[in-house]
């Protein structure tokens, strides 16, 4: 790229034929520049460009994609196949090559070769699903970081050697939701809408629906959160007003009801937990606070559906400030290690909370149990071994324990560190306010 024009190889290309097959003799991972001009005989045409192309490494393999299991998956069990895309990035075939998968940063058992070796032929630009035969199990509700790598000797580009998804069978504890942010997480499933304080003499934003005899219904359905523990809670606020100025507090009539139903099966059935009614309404144009003791859902993850049902009249049914109590387990502590030179204190590590709201508190110490930092992404660190203990706003905490290695090149790390390009976030978390 940019040699001056006249300069450089020159090819021409015989009359009749309307490609040029091939160039030879090019650099790996290198830009170029060509000219294109017409031999009119006596003279030549005005230059065309440059034509500017890139060529590729010649041994660049990697996984590509995840495919199974599916990021959404819910109800997994002990036993899921791992289904992988592995792509040949470079120019050259490959062959017998090396491929892994660990979740949650736990290599799994693979014994090559036979599983995990690559015995076929991937060529150039092609890509390949296969499963591995080892399987790993998802059956505890929760999120699992999965990710994929290849193994090849003389690979020149290892930054994508490794694919990185998440598998959410379940969001962590607490759940936390006042639609403060005008906005209904994305994992939810509603046909109610955002009211702006002072729609209907709301004094914050809500979820709500206008029920009469042509819209007789409102639902709305969380997404799945769990485990659940004894002692954790269900809490909400409700409240009932008439149509339009929602200034005078609604008395419920006969078949006007709001059942609270908890699903912990991926939503296949549901069991009713709290029905308000006429005999229990808290009949006030103010919200009044609702709450159900979840212990029999013990080990569960579970949803929950709020439905109301419309019988008479002409009203608003609002909800707002709708929580799980209990701590996610160990806050859901992701860490992106990044390595040391030998002899040198040039490691770090970056750490993710991961669906819990801060400020937090981090306290991280060496395996003297010296303390080495209380930033959430301590730098500056040599080889060894790393602590951290994170508490939450809400007293949840947190340990996790990271291993800094030796730097090699392109800040990839041997196993599963990842270099600070290719940094894996979480998905999205649900919009908690």
């Amino acid at each position: 790229m940019g040699f001056t024009l006249g300069t450089g190889t020159v090819d021409t290309i015989p009359v009749g034929q309307l490609s040029y097959k091939q160039l030879t003799g090019l650099a790996e991972n290198a830009w170029y520049n060509a000219y294109i001009k017409l031999d009119c005989g006596t003279e030549f045409s005005k230059s065309i460009g440059p034509v500017m192309f890139h060529t590729l490494w010649l041994n660049d393999l990697g996984v590509s994609g995840i495919t199974m299991p599916t990021a959404t998956g819910c109800d997994l069990g002990s036993s899921e196949e791992v289904t992988i895309q592995l792509t040949n990035f470079g120019q050259a075939p490959q062959t017998l090559f090396e491929f892994y998968f660990a979740v949650n940063g736990q290599p799994a058992p693979i014994p090559v070769p036979q599983d995990g070796l690559f015995t076929g032929v991937l060529g150039n630009d092609s890509t390949q699903v296969i499963s591995f035969e080892t399987t790993w199990d998802f059956s505890e509700p929760g999120i699992y970081h999965l990710q994929a790598w290849t193994v090849l000797d003389g690979d020149s580009q290892p930054k994508n050697d490794t694919f990185s998804t998440f598998i959410i069978t379940a969001y962590p504890k607490p759940l936390k939701e006042n639609f403060e942010d005008n906005s209904i997480p994305g994992s939810w499933v509603t046909t109610g809408i955002i009211f702006p304080p002072n729609a209907h003499n709301n004094p914050t934003y809500v979820l709500g629906r206008n029920l009469y005899a042509s819209v007789p219904n409102m639902e709305m359905t969380t997404h799945r959160v769990g485990p659940i523990e004894t002692g954790d809670t269900l809490k909400f606020d409700y409240r009932y007003v008439n149509w339009s100025a929602g200034t005078t507090a609604t008395t419920l009539g006969t078949g006007d009801k709001l059942e609270v139903q908890v699903s912990k099966d991926c939503e296949n059935t549901w069991q009713t937990v709290l029905t308000i009614n006429s005999t229990n309404h808290v009949t006030s144009t103010d919200f009044a606070t609702k709450s159900v003791v979840l212990n029999a859902y013990d080990g569960d993850a579970i949803n929950v559906r709020f439905r109301g049902t419309w019988g008479s009249g002409d009203y608003w049914l609002d909800l707002d400030n709708i929580n799980i109590t209990g701590c996610p387990e160990a806050l859901y502590l992701l860490g992106d290690v990044h390595g040391s030179l030998e002899g040198d204190s040039t490691g770090g590590i970056d750490l993710t909370v991961f669906l819990t709201e801060g400020p937090f508190e981090f306290i991280w110490t060496n395996a003297a149990g010296d303390t080495v930092s209380v930033n959430e992404d301590p730098t500056g660190l040599p080889i060894g071994t790393y602590s951290v203990s994170v508490t939450s706003p809400d007293g949840c905490t947190g340990f996790q324990t990271f291993t800094i290695g030796t730097f090699v090149a392109a800040d990839e790390v041997e196993g599963l560190q990842k270099s600070r390009s290719a940094r894996t976030r979480p998905p999205a978390r649900p919009s908690w306010t």
